[in-house]
């Protein structure tokens, strides 16, 4: 019986999942997606969480890559549908004016941003995460295992010191040294390293749009996150 790439629960019937989300890719659909056997439960429950990841291309920095702007469209035409007012409520209650800088601090006018809901966020990245192990490792992450995600460096001080050496020290560089591998030009790229101690421990590097990183990496629910080594 099929086997569930998220919750590990087998079915008699499972979907294809894209990882990442195939509504982050825009019209750039011609290319090496990658596929994942969901049940209906962790396929559909996330489909408004993915919807609203996208929104990171709002951003005015990743909006300037070719795919940012692209996926930026499609929010809008989410945002003005009249079959689904919330989302365009939500979408327009996050927005706030802020003064833009160039590089050198000088004022360059003022545009729109988003405040997003960071966890929100981390929630989308921590199931691409499962599902990239799984495409990667042949089977759902183990029960007894959880995912540790953060948007670049943010989220370090959750960690003790000794996590946090072991990320900068070893995780981070080891996993700098590894292929990357891209899906979709300039949408998402991804490099990851597999534990050779444990089958379960994996670590990853995200990418979206050619701006926005995170760091992930699995670890058994019941120790602590220095114990485990690349």
């Amino acid at each position: 019986m099929p086997i569930c790439a998220y919750c590990g629960k087998m079915f008699k019937k499972l979907t294809d999942d894209h990882v990442p989300p195939k509504c982050l890719f825009g019209k750039n659909l011609n290319c090496n997606l990658i596929t994942v056997p969901s049940c209906h439960p962790c396929n559909a429950n996330t489909s408004k969480d993915d919807e609203y990841f996208r929104t990171i291309a709002f951003d005015h920095v990743a909006s300037q890559t070719q795919a940012g702007w692209e996926a930026n469209q499609s929010t809008l035409r989410a945002m003005n549908r009249v079959d689904r007012p919330k989302f365009g409520a939500m979408i327009r209650g996050m927005m706030h004016v802020n003064e833009l800088q160039t590089q050198s601090g000088l004022f360059a006018g003022w545009g729109t941003t988003l405040r997003l809901d960071y966890p929100r966020i981390l929630k989308t990245a921590e199931k691409i995460i499962r599902g990239l192990f799984y495409h990667t490792t042949g089977q759902p992450l183990c029960r007894d295992y959880s995912v540790w995600c953060r948007l670049g460096n943010l989220g370090f001080e959750e960690l003790p010191s000794e996590a946090r050496a072991v990320l900068e020290r070893d995780v981070i560089p080891e996993l700098a040294t590894k292929p990357i591998i891209h899906v979709g030009s300039q949408v998402f790229r991804f490099r990851y390293g597999l534990s050779q101690d444990d089958e379960n421990a994996a670590f990853f590097l995200l990418g979206f749009y050619e701006r926005f990183d995170f760091v992930g990496f699995t670890y058994p629910t019941n120790y602590a996150p220095e114990q485990m080594t690349a």
